[in-house]
């Protein structure tokens, strides 16, 4: 792996380690299940694109190690993307039954994809020719699923949010927060996206030489991922000023 993708993802998994401790102390001090489940979001995601990285065939590791680390991979990104679908259910349709359900099936669907994709051989090439590695495609189908579900939901919450701003009914700093929770899974998306075209690419082509350059772009989108849950999580004060001020020169011009 090139020396600059590498310092890229470093980078996103550096942010996530700091942005999935603030989340965690929050959780403890407050109780509450959202910040939890970001803390596991952000925790599963940066260790977890990471490992997949390495894990498929880049040349960093041994032949033998490439499987294990690229699983190893898969289960903290499965972790994430449970936590994440928690996060949108409990967030935005708490009471919905069909949420629940839905939030159920796909974990399910999650938890078995990744199982049956253990049993993939232990080298590279045969895992891509092999029938087990359609079970990575349903893996990345599902995760999508929950991308896909929060991304809407946010995006549908920010769009209200803007209406009441606009009766001043809505503080500018929240409506803020949802635009960048907004980009936050708009970004996720992307990855998902750029994921989907890596594997699709492997999967018909048995090769892997393009790969780095698609992690490269993968990479920028978890760097907005990451800043824009910090902006909105933990603004800093200069940060939050710009808006006040933008919203009374809004208010009074």
């Amino acid at each position: 792996m090139n020396p600059f993708i590498t310092g890229i993802f470093f980078l996103v998994i550096l942010l996530a380690a700091v942005l999935g401790t603030r989340m965690s102390i929050l959780a403890r001090r407050t109780g509450h299940l959202p910040e939890l489940c970001i803390a596991v979001f952000a925790f599963g995601t940066g260790p977890g694109s990471f490992l997949q990285v390495l894990g498929r065939g880049v040349g960093t590791l041994p032949s033998s190690w490439e499987v294990p680390v690229h699983m190893a991979g898969a289960i903290a990104l499965s972790v994430a993307a449970i936590a994440l679908g928690l996060f949108t259910w409990q967030v935005f349709r708490p009471g919905e039954r069909w949420a629940r359900l839905g939030f159920l099936a796909i974990s399910a669907l999650v938890v078995m994809s990744v199982l049956a994709s253990l049993a993939t051989p232990t080298d590279f090439a045969s895992r891509v020719h092999s029938p087990t590695s359609r079970s990575s495609l349903v893996w990345l189908l599902a995760r999508g699923i929950f991308v896909g579900w929060s991304c809407f939901e946010s995006l549908r919450y920010w769009q209200a949010m803007r209406r009441r701003r606009g009766l001043g009914l809505a503080d500018p700093v929240v409506v803020n927060r949802f635009f960048l929770f907004g980009t936050w899974t708009a970004g996720m998306l992307g990855l998902w996206l750029n994921s989907v075209v890596a594997r699709l690419l492997v999967y018909s082509t048995g090769s892997n030489s393009f790969e780095s350059t698609l992690y490269a772009a993968g990479s920028s989108f978890g760097l907005v991922q990451i800043l824009s849950l910090w902006l909105a999580f933990f603004p800093p004060r200069a940060y939050v000023q710009l808006l006040t001020r933008s919203e009374i020169s809004r208010a009074t011009g």
